[in-house]
C-alpha cells in the first residue's frame, strides 16, 4: 500500500499503513510527547559543543551516538 511514492510501515497487527510524515496529522498528546522528546534531544546536542581556548567553536563527541542503543524500527 504505497501513497505517493513514500514506502508503508506496518502497524501491531502486522497491517501495512502510510507513515505520518507531519507533526500536525498526530493526536495532541503525541504531539507533545514528541516535542519533549526533540526538546531533549536537541539540549543534548548543544551540551556537546563548547569554546576552544582560542575562542572557536568545537564539538566533543559524535551527535548521532545519541542515537546508539535506540531500535527506530521498533513501534512504540
Amino acid at each position: 500500500m504505497a501513497t505517493k511514492g513514500r514506502s508503508t510501515v506496518a502497524d501491531e497487527s502486522g497491517e501495512e499503513c502510510a507513515p505520518i510524515d507531519r507533526l500536525k496529522d498526530l493526536p495532541e498528546v503525541h504531539q507533545r510527547c514528541y516535542a519533549e522528546i526533540m526538546d531533549e534531544l536537541k539540549a543534548k546536542v548543544l551540551a556537546m559543543y563548547g569554546r576552544s581556548r582560542h575562542g572557536g567553536i568545537m564539538i566533543r563527541g559524535v551527535p548521532s551516538s545519541l542515537l546508539d542503543g535506540v531500535d527506530l524500527m521498533t513501534t512504540s
